[in-house]
């Protein structure tokens, strides 16, 4: 499985599936080199993005610019958000 590139990441960074319904968060790190992460990036869902859980389990919901996106668990294992709220 891939992980996250965050070697720099801020001490409250958590991985995306950590985060609760209703949280949001500014993501700060996902793999690039695994096509599941890729179609992740061209939906959006990149460095920088603030985003809100919309449902946490197996398969997540995040809102992103009014789109809603579904994350698998493991891919959500391994991307890096720093919580906003």
């Amino acid at each position: 499985m891939s992980k996250p590139a965050s070697s720099d990441a801020p001490a409250n960074a958590v991985a995306l599936s950590r985060l609760t319904a209703g949280q949001g968060a500014r993501v700060l790190a996902l793999p690039d080199d695994d096509e599941p992460f890729l179609r992740l990036r061209a939906m959006g869902l990149c460095e920088g993005r603030r985003i809100e859980v919309v449902r946490h389990g197996s398969r997540m919901i995040v809102s992103l610019s009014g789109v809603r996106i579904g994350v698998d668990r493991r891919l959500a294992d391994a991307i890096s958000v720093e919580p906003t709220e």
